[in-house]
């Protein structure tokens, strides 16, 4: 029997860029209707909010499938996962804020919080976007092609962090023997 799992995994490299592109762009839009307020664009920003939940949703479960297929560390993959998940929870609490917001004509406390959950949802989507490129790229992805003094201060900060932990076994027991 064809197993669709496998099949449909990979399209989430292809779909990831909707919701991203979607919740960016929706978020412009939201900038220009605080400056140019009219009911038409909230509607828009509504709907558009809509769209980028529900197309992170999908997303989520082609990455649920790719994520079945096994190949991956699984640290880097539970941080991915995680945040994925905190982003669609954060993007769901930005639409519900939005409509308590605006569709009831509350205050300002109720548009600063859900301005607050919006600017949190966009937190958390570039650190989910991080985690997976990590997965897909290697951990050195974004500084592979960094300046040299830029890669040297960095090896050496992560050098520091990893002495700051303690001697590991690696460099107690097994580092003198190789």
């Amino acid at each position: 029997m064809f197993e669709w799992r496998p099949f449909l995994g990979p399209f989430h490299s292809v779909l990831l860029h909707f919701p991203i592109g979607a919740l960016a762009a929706t978020f412009l839009l939201d900038v220009y209707v605080l400056f140019r307020p009219s009911a038409e664009a909230r509607r828009v920003v509504t709907f558009a909010l809509s769209v980028s939940v529900a197309s992170a949703v999908v997303v989520a479960i082609f990455g649920l499938w790719r994520a079945s297929t096994g190949g991956y560390d699984q640290a880097a993959l539970t941080r991915h996962l995680m945040a994925a998940l905190a982003l669609i929870a954060l993007a769901t609490a930005t639409l519900i804020a939005q409509r308590i917001a605006f569709a009831y004509a509350a205050g300002l406390v109720a548009r600063a919080i859900y301005r607050g959950l919006f600017l949190a949802a966009l937190a958390c989507l570039v650190a989910t976007g991080h985690f997976g490129g990590e997965l897909a790229h290697g951990s050195r992805y974004l500084t592979e092609n960094a300046p040299p003094a830029l890669r040297r201060m960095l090896a050496q900060e992560s050098v520091a962090l990893a002495g700051a932990a303690g001697p590991t076994l690696y460099t107690t027991r097994v580092r003198p023997v190789l």
